[in-house]
């Protein structure tokens, strides 16, 4: 299982290297291992210069092993949509209101002088009217998506990719616009994924199940109880707007709005791609027992995520006989791929640090004396035990908005112990804490 690559190469190699899932055969193509399964939890572009080959890799997995292969969509894979649609809504028509903040930059790289300061929305559009292309409002629309460097990684992996061409940016916009064509690299990746699978009791989303996104699916006047016959009609409707909107760009809008963000926020409860297991200050949390209840009655004892950043580390959160993994390290400091192996009611989760060492979690989503996902009174966030060692990781967040500082604490067991694990009464345990842990270090390391 892997997501948020966002175009990072090396960290997809890294992963096929070390995971027991994939590999590369004499002709680089991508092979699944026997009978195991793969899930991409989506955003797979525009912050690295590799966009183009891991979504070839994973279109080439995907109609290789239909069954054992899952595509989750994520915002970014999406939001392409709305940039065309955007496109070709003002296509004759002034540069739009909403992308002039971007348009100004792209203009002022791209020509070299600035655009004068003291003109308005209207003086502006004028200003720019004779140097206007679409090319310009692709780039600006690109930067307004949260991936400003997005056309010039494309421009660097088609060195590779054509090195027997000259690669300019009218070649590079060629190459975005036939993405969407019939047989493009866009079009045939978003119509084999989804927004969501279950499989073996996990659910798999890219942002979160939410109280107010359970049962919904967009144009219905009322919601699914039945969390599987929700994912059905979700998924059903998802790939309607995508089919719809390849028909025509100014449809497949239910779509556009469900994979945002609500305006002035950072997420959208409403949707699985945009909701967030995080609060305000950017600490983890779990989904309350409400939605946890429904989940389990459907058989469901796991939901496993991307889109939220989560340092260098994935991180497990644990309720009593559910749990979460938050898994979308794209902001991590290394290029180090997490392996992360999930095998029906088993996590387990290997990560490699800047120093080479190992971070350990292995858990079991019926344990009660396992302090992993725990929290400490002081709220740190126990994420691993380092492999050889009675020590453990925990993390705390401070931050608001997108602005966030990740802090780590390594510390042995039993002092973490001392802090106290607020969540142990949670789990109805009634030993102390230190006992807690030392049972856990008495556990065989894997």
């Amino acid at each position: 299982m892997l997501g948020d690559l966002e175009g990072n190469l090396n960290r997809f190699e890294d992963f096929i290297n070390k995971t027991d899932t994939l590999y590369r055969s004499e002709d680089g193509k991508l092979n699944l291992i026997g009978d195991k399964k793969f899930v991409f939890l989506g955003d797979v572009m525009d912050r690295g210069p590799g966009s183009l080959r891991i979504m070839n890799d994973l279109i080439h997995l995907k109609k290789k092993y239909p069954n054992q292969v899952t595509i989750i969509l994520g915002n970014r894979d999406i939001n392409k949509l709305k940039i065309m649609s955007l496109m070709d809504k003002f296509l004759n028509k002034p540069v739009p209101e909403i992308v002039l903040p971007w348009y100004k930059e792209v203009f002022e790289k791209d020509y070299g002088f600035k655009i004068p300061k003291h003109l308005n929305t209207k003086g502006v559009q004028k200003f720019v009217q004779r140097y206007d292309t679409p090319l310009l409002r692709f780039k600006a629309f690109l930067a307004g998506m949260n991936a400003p460097k997005a056309f010039e990684y494309r421009k660097e992996e088609l060195k590779i990719l054509v090195p027997t061409r000259t690669i300019d940016d009218n070649f590079v916009f060629a190459s975005f616009l036939n993405d969407y064509e019939e047989g493009g690299i866009l079009r045939e990746y978003l119509k084999l994924g989804q927004l969501a699978k279950i499989i073996d009791g996990n659910l798999f989303v890219h942002g979160a199940v939410t109280d107010n996104n359970i049962g919904y699916v967009p144009g219905n006047f009322f919601h699914f109880k039945d969390p599987r016959e929700w994912i059905s009609k979700l998924n059903q409707w998802a790939k309607s707007e995508i089919n719809d909107w390849f028909k025509d760009s100014s449809k497949g809008a239910d779509l556009l709005v469900y994979h945002a963000p609500k305006k002035g926020t950072i997420q959208n409860e409403q949707s699985v791609i945009y909701g967030r297991y995080s609060d305000e200050e950017g600490n983890p949390h779990s989904p309350r027992r409400k939605l946890i209840k429904k989940l389990q009655s459907a058989g469901i004892h796991r939901i496993i995520v991307g889109h939220t950043p989560t340092g260098d580390y994935p991180i497990l959160l644990r309720k009593p006989n559910f749990e979460v993994v938050l898994a979308d390290s794209s902001f991590s400091s290394t290029d180090h791929a997490s392996k992360i192996i999930i095998q029906g009611e088993d996590v387990y989760i290997e990560t490699e640090n800047k120093e080479g060492s190992k971070l350990i979690v292995h858990s079991n989503v019926n344990e009660t004396m396992n302090p992993i996902g725990m929290k400490t009174r002081d709220g740190h966030r126990i994420i691993g035990r380092f492999e050889n060692s009675d020590d453990l990781l925990a993390l705390k967040v401070e931050g608001k908005g997108r602005k966030f500082t990740t802090q780590y604490l390594k510390e042995s067991a039993l002092d973490l112990a001392e802090r106290g694990l607020v969540e142990a009464f949670e789990q109805r345990l009634k030993d102390p804490c230190t006992k807690i842990m030392k049972i856990f270090l008495k556990k065989d390391s894997i």
